[in-house]
């Protein structure tokens, strides 16, 4: 509802204005619309002429990722090649090559790919180009802005003149063409259908839009034009108050010349001035396979391997260091794997990604799996982390591993960690800490607290090991999302001078540290064995021995969006995903389970994340469903159970059908029969 709301008053504010007309094919070169206080001079795009060339999309802040759409003239071969030219600032380099490492170390290795002039190949019509301006280089390293250009060929019928000499356009014609419209086009119709609606963009795969403006000039200024829909329930047309509220209604007209609105919830047609424009069913802008998230919202890990500038960093040429070299640095993860990952502490510690769009619930994929996680296991020492997804970076749901419905499990519950400071050892403060699991102990000192280690400057809130927004916590390091559900907090207590910190986790799921990899057979990072293919090849996450393969083997630990749990544990259906929290859950004593090991010499059990991809391989489809029946009440929808529900594939053409949860919604006792299907 607030976004439709928004849409309206930006296209009233867009209308009151009266933006200059930039509807027409641009002539070769074409010159980029430059950002705010962009850190090149001028962008023009030569070599082949360009139809769309959209205004910059801009995130983050002091170091901004700029991203251009542009589509080419429809008579531009699938593998041409496009220039892309600048001008800069004097002290400026752009280079393919980020920052990275150490500056003395990648400075020649930047410069040696630097220019002004940038070409890109097109494959089969498409294609993307990613470049980095190096801001005042000579003096500041790590300061780089990223461009990034996607560049796609379409046939362009927008607008079409029908032959009774209406004119039809996505998008108004008055204003300056931006998404989705300047994405739309009027294709060849069938089956009773004048035009179809097409879509093409350079950024996202399978995406099409569930809201857009359709204009519309008449043959005469005195001629109304109607609008209908075949069914208001699938494409309807909306209109707004002068509060932004939207009205939906299955007709509507133009006088002259106008813009409606079309809202479409499934495919279907309507009809304007007798002609019928079809169009197909929404779908979300999606991230395509091998895909890297796109920021870091918060990372805040507590262990001894957690401070550091190798092993223990979120960033891949800083310290965990808060404040503006925080927002300089690269972070790891997001530019790719990353050799030495990051470490994420005691449980509870964690590090929140975000994607640049949605990540698919695709049954389809190969085992299942939508997204790969890489860890550095190795077998006899498993550190299990687990999983935590969500659309919208506020509601969040547990993908539920192997050990998840386990007895032994200590499922959405809060672990909490107190610091008190016992004196100092350098520029650090020596400290120690205390751990509670369930509701945290109130009032000062020690009383309800588990001591969990002494003396250690492992509590992350100087400048050296991370704080404030690189947790995360209130304000997002990057992205979109701040990270919700854990507080961070400086107490009024203190000791030996020194404020005494409180950090809570709640909403985590504890098991077992045990040292058997096949403990965590799936559900699980930091298991699985690597290997040498890490760009999000599935691997089946069922098998055995997850911590042992030779390096050719494929790797990874695999995720399935379908494994999401409510908090009570009943499966959650979620068609797609954008945020993923990973935390050590690797946590309870096997010999006391209400309780934390101690920290040994090798220090706590802490996963490592070394780097996370959508899935790249599909299998070849989705296996029948089978029918299960309890009690004589049969079930297609697995999902109606509530119970959760896993398939594990053993050959091509045998599963294992996994049930867990019907006990608690049929009673100890209960007839089960599963039939039909491919099991």
């Amino acid at each position: 509802m607030k976004t439709r709301k928004l849409l309206a008053m930006l296209l009233t504010l867009a209308m009151m204005m009266g933006l200059l007309c930039t509807g027409a094919a641009a002539t070769n070169p074409t010159s980029l619309t430059l950002e705010a206080s962009a850190s090149v001079t001028s962008i023009q795009i030569t070599g082949q002429d360009v139809n769309i060339a959209s205004d910059p999309t801009v995130t983050g802040s002091p170091n901004k990722q700029v991203s251009y759409d542009i589509v080419l003239n429809s008579s531009t071969a699938s593998n041409a090649t496009v220039t892309i030219n600048f001008t800069k600032p004097t002290d400026n380099v752009i280079s393919t090559i980020p920052p990275a490492g150490q500056p003395a170390q990648f400075r020649p290795m930047i410069l040696a790919n630097a220019n002004t002039t940038f070409t890109l190949t097109l494959t089969n019509g498409s294609g993307t180009k990613t470049l980095y301006v190096h801001k005042n280089f000579n003096n500041t390293y790590g300061s780089c802005d990223t461009y990034i250009f996607n560049f796609t060929v379409a046939t362009r019928n927008n607008p079409i003149k029908t032959s009774c000499g209406i004119t039809l356009y996505f998008g108004d014609p008055n204003y300056t063409p931006t998404e989705p419209e300047c994405y739309m086009s009027f294709g060849a119709g069938d089956n009773n259908v004048d035009y179809n609606a097409e879509y093409v963009s350079g950024t996202f795969n399978n995406y099409y839009p569930d809201i857009l403006t359709l204009y519309v000039e008449a043959a005469s200024p005195s001629d109304t034009v109607s609008f209908s829909s075949a069914n208001a329930n699938n494409v309807c047309f909306v209109t707004y108050d002068n509060q932004g509220n939207p009205t939906e209604s299955g007709s509507a007209s133009i006088t002259g010349s106008g813009a409606v609105a079309v809202k479409i919830y499934a495919a279907g047609n309507i009809t304007v001035g007798g002609y019928t424009i079809h169009f197909s069913t929404p779908q979300a802008a999606t991230v395509s396979g091998g895909t890297a998230p796109a920021y870091v919202n918060g990372y805040l890990p507590l262990g001894q391997y957690a401070t550091g500038a190798g092993w223990g960093s979120i960033f891949t040429n800083y310290n965990n260091v808060d404040g503006l070299a925080a927002n300089d640095a690269v972070t790891k993860i997001t530019s790719g794997y990353a050799s030495t990952g990051i470490s994420l502490g005691a449980p509870g510690g964690y590090v929140q990604f975000e994607f640049a769009a949605d990540v698919q619930n695709n049954p389809a994929n190969k085992y299942g799996i939508d997204f790969v996680i890489y860890g550095n296991p190795f077998v006899g020492n498993p550190e299990a982390a687990s999983v935590k997804v969500s659309s919208n970076g506020t509601d969040w749901y547990e993908l539920a591993g192997s050990r998840y419905y386990s007895s032994d499990t200590s499922r959405n519950t809060t672990i909490s960690y107190k610091m008190i400071p016992t004196s100092t050892y350098g520029t650090d403060k020596k400290a120690d800490i205390y751990y509670a699991i369930g509701t945290p102990p109130t009032g000062t000192g020690t009383t309800g607290w588990t001591l969990y280690k002494s003396n250690v400057t492992w509590w992350p809130e100087s400048s050296a090991e991370g704080s404030g927004t690189v947790s995360g916590v209130g304000t997002a390091l990057r992205g979109n999302h701040a990270v919700n559900g854990v507080t961070y907090t400086q107490l009024t207590e203190t000791s030996n001078g020194y404020n005494c910190w409180q950090i809570s986790h709640s909403g985590v799921t504890l098991v077992q540290d045990t040292d058997t990899t096949d403990d965590y057979i799936f559900g699980y990072a930091d298991v699985r064995h690597v290997g040498n293919t890490r760009d999000g090849t599935a691997c089946n996450p069922y098998a055995t021995l997850p911590s042992t393969g030779t390096s050719s083997m494929v790797g990874g630990d695999g995720f399935d969006i379908s494994w999401a749990v409510n908090p009570d544990g009943t499966p959650k259906e979620l068609a797609s995903i954008r945020y993923v929290r990973i935390y050590t859950s690797a946590a309870l004593d096997p010999n006391n389970l209400t309780a934390l090991p101690a920290p040994g010499i090798f220090g706590e059990t802490s996963a490592e994340v070394c780097g996370m991809f959508t899935a790249q391989e599909s299998g070849s489809g989705t296996a029948a469903a089978p029918e299960i029946t309890i009690d004589d009440q049969t079930f297609d929808d697995l999902i109606d159970l509530d119970a959760t529900v896993t398939v594990t594939p053993v050959s091509d053409n045998q599963q294992i059908i996994s049930i867990y949860g019907l006990e608690d919604a049929w009673g100890a006792e209960f007839d089960l029969e599963v039939s039909g299907g491919t099991y």
